[in-house]
């Protein structure tokens, strides 16, 4: 069993989840969704981590969640155009905080 402790839905039947945004520094933000599609095998699936399918909304602390914080400090650091939402630091996710 592995319950969200977001939205309470059990990722093992593979469901998206339901919160929508975080917030970022006082700024709501819309979470990214996951790839209906792409180069890389592993995203023409479930996710692997999380469950959640192609279009889908991780589940928190998720290793596959990108940060939809277009200031997030780690994107330079990792050199790419998002980085994750688990090593950013945009978020906290020991009590939730920073959850909508």
């Amino acid at each position: 069993m592995a319950i969200c402790a977001d939205c309470g839905q059990e990722m093992t039947k593979l469901v998206s989840c339901t919160r929508g945004s975080y917030e970022i520094r006082g700024k709501v933000l819309n979470r990214l969704r996951y790839p209906t599609t792409g180069n890389d095998p592993e995203l023409n699936g479930h996710c692997h981590d999380c469950g959640t399918p192609p279009g889908g909304l991780h589940h928190p602390g998720c290793d596959m969640e990108e940060c939809p914080n277009d200031g997030c400090a780690a994107r330079e650091a990792v050199g790419s155009d998002r980085a994750q939402v688990i090593t950013c630091g945009c978020i906290g996710f020991g009590d939730m905080n920073g959850l909508l």
